[in-house]
């Protein structure tokens, strides 16, 4: 069990290719994943 910061961006935006948020998992063959995101921005509405 781990964790692996992917991307950090701007206060409103991070840009990352799904194909790095998998690759660790896919690497490591994990069977599930937990993603979880933060709104540093405080807005609460979906992105």
């Amino acid at each position: 069990m781990g964790f692996e910061i992917i991307s950090e961006g701007l206060l409103n935006s991070s840009l990352v290719h799904p194909r790095e948020v998998f690759r660790g998992a896919i690497v490591a063959t994990c069977s599930s994943i937990i993603i979880a995101h933060n709104h540093p921005s405080g807005n609460i509405e979906p992105s």
